[in-house]
């Protein structure tokens, strides 16, 4: 949780050289900014409970936890700590994800199952395909408040966060530039615990796994926490350059025939640029 810092010196000077009626101006000032500030943080959070949803013990298969949990442990994140990866991608098609950790999900059997018991409980999560795996032990700091990977994920389908492990505290804000980062709700997770972050929500809030030395209610507890993010991946959008110029024959003489694109469906609006769609083509 982010602590108020104290107010700067200069506020201090600018107080004591002020006169009376310059310091209940600054303080009428202050008050309606505060219950501006106060009214966002209310709208931010209403908009937060409707776009979350928290089951603290939503897989209730034991050894279906357990399993995962050995398999990740055996499979991803082994070794020495300076060297194991802290999170990898399992995914129907690992050539995506160059940039990071990335296996085949058929490699993880009780990954699967456990995206299997996730689909048939939840209607919303049916199409997702992929798990994004992250790793805290005791001895880490947790994870830094971010956001989503947007252009890699499908804004139509919902993020699933599942807890295999150890308990911890996951805090929400706000993803405005003037926010202060303050936490507009968190959850304590369990082994089994599930946060769902609705379709289309993803751009509105980031989040972070709170690190043990800061989370005193769970400084004592031992042993790792797995956050496996399951999602949907976005289809890349693409114009084929090779289409051939085909020519058609009218009477006598022969009549060129431009190439017609045509888009359709239900693509997202981030991912089409205006710019560049009539770049070189024709209106029909």
């Amino acid at each position: 949780m982010v602590m108020p810092s104290d107010p700067p010196t200069e506020f201090f000077h600018l107080l004591k050289s002020s006169e009376l009626p310059q310091l209940r101006s600054m303080l009428a000032i202050l008050q309606q900014d505060i219950e501006k500030r106060q009214n966002a943080i209310k709208e931010d959070a209403t908009k937060l409970r409707d776009c979350l949803e928290f089951d603290a013990t939503f897989v209730t298969e034991e050894v279906l936890r357990s399993s995962v949990q050995v398999e990740l442990e055996s499979s991803i994140f082994t070794g020495p700590n300076n060297k194991r990866p802290k999170s990898c991608w399992l995914s129907p098609d690992p050539t995506k994800h160059t940039d990071t950790c990335a296996k085949p999900l058929s490699q993880f059997p009780n990954v699967k199952r456990l995206m299997g018991y996730l689909k048939d409980k939840k209607i919303m999560a049916s199409d997702i395909d992929s798990c994004y795996a992250t790793t805290v032990t005791s001895t880490m700091r947790g994870i830094n408040l971010h956001q989503e990977d947007l252009q890699n994920i499908c804004q139509d389908s919902p993020t699933c966060m599942v807890t295999i492990g150890a308990p911890r505290t996951v805090e929400f804000t706000v993803n405005k530039a003037d926010n202060n980062n303050d936490v507009l709700t968190s959850f304590n997770t369990s082994d089994g615990s599930l946060i769902v972050v609705k379709p289309g929500c993803q751009s509105y809030f980031k989040h972070r796994v709170v690190s043990l030395k800061e989370d005193k209610t769970r400084s004592s507890t031992p042993g790792s926490t797995f956050i496996l993010y399951f999602r949907k991946l976005s289809q890349p959008h693409f114009i084929p350059d090779d289409i051939p110029i085909a020519e058609a024959s009218t009477g006598s003489s022969s009549q060129t025939i431009e190439s017609v694109i045509v888009l359709a469906g239900d693509s997202h609006f981030t991912k089409l640029k205006p710019e560049l769609l009539g770049k070189n083509k024709f209106k029909v």
